[in-house]
Order: C-alpha cells, then structure tokens, then sequence
C-alpha cells in the first residue's frame, strides 16, 4: 500500500478495503482507521456482494434510528 490509511471523516459512508496486499499489521492499520470491512484478494463476487449489502443496511438502519430521535 505503500502509505497510511486514509478514511473520509463522514462516517455514514460505510469503507469496505479490498486489497491485494495481507499481513496482521495492514489489517490492524485499517481497522484503527474505522474500515468497517477488510478483505484480501481473492475474495468472492459473492462475499463481497454479501458485505456490501450488510454495510449498506446497517447504514440504513442507522439513519432510521437518528430520524426517531
């Protein structure tokens, strides 16, 4: 990767990482960093489709939940 991990600020916007690249101390790094999914290549069409909806429902969810309050 080559460099630090750098997430939006806006965390309603879910971060999946798919990267080529493995080892503890990257994974660590993006965790730390809020990466709500880490994957390593190669990972299915249909782990990633799955995770993909996952995030995107639990952001949906999320939003519902602050709208009641």
């Amino acid at each position: 990767m080559g460099g630090s991990i750098r997430v939006p600020i806006d965390t309603s916007i879910p971060i999946l990482m798919l990267t080529a690249e493995t080892g503890t101390e990257l994974e660590k790094s993006a965790l730390e960093e809020k990466v709500d999914y880490f994957l390593a290549k190669p990972a299915s069409k249909e782990e990633i489709t799955l995770r993909v909806e996952h995030l995107l429902s639990v952001r949906e969810a999320k939003e519902r939940e602050e709208e009641e309050s």
